[in-house]
């Protein structure tokens, strides 16, 4: 069993993450970097998925979506671009978690 965070620690460090890889920047057009600009979205997508296997209910999926929605609405386009594919990643694996709540619904 792993501790439990305390209650304003968690949200600050989702934001902290999206933040981190919703602006990655593009300025380094090397092999390294492109290969980075793969990779480090789809860790994030896997934290966010494994976020909500903890709690796998509506009111989980909806803490985690209202953070990633804040860069949904983002001026720069690749901010918005990477927000709506790690929202629409989670949206996916909540489909398919078998124990999804769906009672709050």
């Amino acid at each position: 069993m792993k501790p439990a965070l305390q209650p304003d620690l968690e949200p600050r460090l989702l934001k902290a993450a999206l933040g981190l890889v919703f602006t990655l920047g593009t300025e380094m057009d090397t092999i390294n970097t492109q290969a980075l600009h793969k990779v480090i979205p789809e860790l994030l997508d896997a934290v966010l998925g494994n976020l909500l296997a903890e709690s796998p209910d509506a009111d989980r999926l909806h803490f985690i979506v209202e953070h990633v929605n804040l860069w949904i609405m983002s001026r720069v386009p690749q901010e918005r671009v990477r927000a709506i594919k790690s929202s629409t990643a989670l949206l996916r694996y909540a489909v398919t978690l078998p124990e999804f709540d769906v009672s709050d619904l």
